[in-house]
């Protein structure tokens, strides 16, 4: 009965009023995956083949995006893995087919759950069609392995489906044919719709079917020319949804997207601030501040004022796991893997523009004081300031109190002038100590305390318990986090003596606030207090809050984004162009609507070693060798069980996406690229 609602909703063309792209499904022809006669068709040579390259992991083995001859081909030497989703039908066959240039004859080998077939390979160009024992290509991920005579360019390769009979066979044609249709990994929109502008001639019969885990099976008709095909019944799920044809040889794509109602929102040009203030609380997570967590015990009346008149980030994450690696992705808009900030001995080069400098020709005074040991000139932090200053090097006291007193006393004889001020607060970092009131509020639920942590948890503490050197109890533990809990709300207060220095002196107005958070802490989820040993929730999950009421709405964002989003954000509302080196998105557009409607990637790493990605309610970890496990955050925000293998739409949207930003993540520009979710129209510029 549904589907012969949507067919009659397709062709008699029910007005659904104004609507807007959210995933434009040509943009993201790297993340689509192409049938040809029935099989999975892979061109080497493209962009979209690094999604089958199992993360890159432990190694790349294919040099990708290269050229043969013209012809664009992916080199692998000695041998090279592909992990690749078919369906039930393409696996049938068993039939893989090599489109590959080789300068030394032998035996191409083709592997599938430990079953091997082989096929001789002369010099030269050559089409290998090997077929496998029945079984061994199965339904979702297989994992091939190819090995090869020295070194081949690869062209294409064809997995399942009717062998071709010739090279010239193998490629499909542009668009959508019989036996080869296009099939992308998505999360459809709530009251979303698929909207297509087709070409062929008649007797084309293009469809699209949409399948998914827990959703209903979706087989609907298209037309040539314009169709809408509502997709309600499926949103908020992840799918794969597939368009194809039959009755022709071929029906061109003129256009496809998702959409959803309404009119797209507009990004204009903001009014500049007179004066930036960027507000980073040191060591906090998100779900321990009341602002970004109602359940959390920490209240913060400050930031919940900042919330009513700013911009909530429901879903922002650090780019590292500890303050070295995040930092260095504030300052410089960069991921790790490009700033190089990784070793514990790796300094900032020089070359990058760091947010002083970033900021400078705004003409605004750059003011900025920081209780942490790192950011300091000789690690790379110095740059670009009228004045700085490190309490920790240079004295002055390591509360948040200290710190806003380090902060007037710097602007003491600037206030009258447009001002850029980053104060960088460590309360929520080791030591914690037992600030009153909020101490005695949140530890009392577990009655009195009489043990060594009553008025403060010292620095190294962390470490040494949870590398079993110190042992403490159950009500050691309460005690430590309501100590914890404590400082945020401190730090909360003090943030609020900033703000009514501001109101003090009538600044308050055209005044951007930014509240932000370097990294978390764990405190036992996974068996350890600290922070640096994984990129899981607790770790990188981190409050993000702008507020400058006469730009921007006040919203609650649940698009993820990321902690280097906020420098270029704060370039674009000044009015400045983005320095070319940073790889950060501004958010003016996503707090003006534009890019809403369909989750965006963030990304996070552990040195550079292990990464996760989250893409709406779905968050991939990815380890040094490849191994993945997937965790459906809003009914396992701790990440205890591993859905991987009983979500296998969600796990193909993840490895697509996180296989195209791992290969790519020295040069992935979010604000030119889109994210690895979503990407746009200049992807790979």
């Amino acid at each position: 009965m549904r589907q012969s609602l949507l067919w009659l909703m397709v062709f008699a063309g029910v007005a659904r009023g104004a609507t807007h792209p959210v995933f434009d499904l040509v943009h993201n022809r790297p993340l689509s995956h192409q049938g040809v006669r029935g099989g999975l068709f892979v061109e080497a040579g493209t962009a979209g083949f690094a999604k089958y390259v199992h993360f890159g992991r432990p190694r790349l083995d294919w040099t990708l995006q290269q050229t043969e001859a013209g012809v664009g081909v992916a080199r692998v030497k000695g041998a090279g893995a592909l992990l690749v989703p078919l369906t039930a039908e393409q696996a049938a066959s068993g039939v893989v087919a090599v489109r590959l240039k080789t300068g030394k004859a032998g035996r191409l080998g083709v592997v599938v759950s430990k079953q091997k077939a082989v096929a001789e390979v002369a010099v030269g160009w050559n089409l290998a069609v090997v077929k496998l024992p029945a079984g061994a290509l199965r339904a979702g991920e297989n994992r091939l392995e190819l090995d090869v005579p020295g070194e081949v360019a690869v062209h294409w390769l064809q997995i399942g489906g009717e062998a071709p009979g010739s090279a010239d066979a193998g490629a499909p044609v542009e668009g959508l044919s019989p036996g080869g249709g296009v099939a992308w990994y998505v999360m459809v929109p709530m009251g979303g719709a698929l909207e297509t502008t087709l070409t062929g001639e008649a007797g084309c019969k293009p469809w699209v079917k949409v399948t998914g885990t827990g959703a209903p099976a979706l087989t609907v008709p298209l037309r040539l020319g314009a169709s809408a095909v509502p997709l309600g019944v499926v949103g908020g799920k992840t799918v794969r949804l597939e368009l194809g044809v039959t009755g022709c040889a071929r029906v061109g794509i003129a256009a496809a997207a998702l959409t959803v109602p309404g009119a797209a929102p507009v990004r204009t040009a903001v009014k500049p601030p007179k004066r930036v203030i960027i507000w980073l609380t040191d060591n906090t997570r998100a779900d321990k501040v009341g602002t970004f967590n109602p359940k959390a015990r920490a209240r913060t009346p400050v930031m919940d004022g900042l919330a009513k008149t700013g911009v909530l980030f429901a879903n922002a994450y650090a780019n590292g796991n500890e303050s070295r690696l995040s930092h260095a992705s504030l300052w410089t808009a960069m991921y790790p893997a490009a700033h190089g900030m990784i070793s514990s001995t790796a300094v900032l080069p020089a070359r990058h523009v760091t947010m002083a400098e970033a900021v400078k020709p705004s003409g605004l005074q750059t003011v900025g004081t920081s209780g942490n040991g790192y950011i300091i000139k000789r690690w790379g932090f110095g740059d670009g300031w009228d004045v700085f200053k490190n309490n920790l090097h240079q004295g002055g006291g390591l509360k948040g109190e200290d710190l806003v007193a380090t902060a007037l006393k710097l602007m003491e004889k600037r206030w009258d002038k447009p001002f850029f001020l980053y104060v960088g607060t460590i309360d929520a970092h080791t030591s914690w100590k037992a600030h009153e009131p909020w101490l005695s509020q949140y530890d009392k639920e577990h009655g009195p305390y009489t043990g060594k942590y009553k008025t403060i948890f010292r620095d190294g503490e962390n470490s040494a318990i949870s590398a079993g050197k110190v042992k403490i109890d159950a009500r050691d533990k309460q005690r430590i986090v309501s100590l914890y809990d404590a400082d945020i709300s401190y730090n909360d207060q003090q943030l609020g003596v900033l703000l009514g220095e501001l109101d003090k002196r009538g600044l308050r107005d055209d005044t951007m606030v930014i509240v932000c958070a370097d990294h978390g802490e764990e405190f036992w989820e996974h068996g350890k207090i600290g922070h640096g040993q994984s990129s899981r929730e607790e770790l990188t999950h981190i409050p993000l809050l702008i507020s400058y009421p006469g730009a921007f709405a006040p919203a609650v964002i649940d698009e993820p984004v990321e902690l280097m989003d906020v420098m270029p954000t704060v370039v674009e509302a000044l009015g400045l162009a983005q320095p070319p080196e940073w790889q950060g998105m501004s958010l003016v557009g996503l707090m003006q609507g534009v890019g809403r409607g369909y989750p965006t990637a963030a990304v996070t790493t552990q040195y550079d070693f292990a990464h996760s990605m989250r893409v709406g309610r779905w968050k991939l970890r990815v380890g040094g060798k490849g191994d993945s496990q997937l965790h459906d955050i809003p009914s396992d925000p701790f990440e205890m069980k591993d859905v991987v293998d009983q979500e296998p739409e969600a796990r193909r949207l993840m490895t697509d996406a996180m296989s195209l930003y791992l290969v790519r993540r020295k040069q992935w520009k979010r604000g030119v690229w889109g994210t690895p979710s979503n990407l746009t129209a200049r992807f790979g510029e």
